[in-house]
């Protein structure tokens, strides 16, 4: 006796169904990772700029000393004026833009605001942009640069714009902060220098 069996197989419709699917899912997990990624970029721009300022307070509200690189008191200890964060351009930054932001202390014996005793600083993420809102009528200063003035951890929320009750700093991913859900932002109060 001879067995004949009919195999089954796929129609060309079932088969760019699949494909299709495969493709979507595909596509829609790749969003999702660039989507995380472009989030934990921004999360980290924030986080690092805020350690420094809490480190910059501290600082100031304990007197802490530093080695002096000024004259008259190059290589000696001793307590700044005041201790802040900056944010620059910096050619030694890659990116468009090039900012760096700078964690600092002031000699009182300086008097030129582009010197900085430099502690610690590093290059801004490169899709990263750092946008200051300042009120209406305040002037954004050349540095945006938050100080804490020793020993009281007084704050002065940027040059140009004493009297300021608050500043607001937007971290976005991409070339502006306009029109783009992927947004942190820190407000610097003028009393204390508290972000929220």
């Amino acid at each position: 006796m001879r067995h004949s069996s009919k195999r089954q197989a796929f129609t060309l419709i079932e088969v760019l169904l699949v494909v299709t699917i495969m493709a979507i899912l595909t596509v829609s997990g790749l969003r999702g990772l660039i989507n995380v990624q472009r989030s934990a970029r921004v999360n980290d721009m924030r986080d690092r700029f805020l350690s420094f300022l809490d480190i910059a307070r501290s600082y100031s509200l304990n007197g802490k000393q530093v080695n002096c690189t000024l004259a008259p008191n190059a290589g000696t200890l001793c307590v700044p004026k005041s201790f802040g964060v900056a944010i620059i351009d910096d050619a030694t930054c890659a990116g468009s833009g090039k900012k760096i932001v700078q964690f600092f202390f002031e000699d009182d014996t300086e008097k030129n605001i582009l010197a900085k005793n430099i502690l610690d600083s590093y290059c801004r993420n490169p899709q990263t942009v750092i946008t200051p809102t300042y009120p209406a009528g305040v002037t954004a200063p050349l540095i945006t640069q938050f100080s804490y003035l020793t020993p009281f951890g007084t704050f002065n929320p940027g040059y140009n714009s004493q009297g300021v009750n608050a500043i607001i700093l937007e971290f976005c991913d991409g070339s502006t902060c306009n029109n783009t859900a992927l947004k942190k932002s820190i407000t610097l109060y003028s009393n204390v220098g508290v972000p929220e």
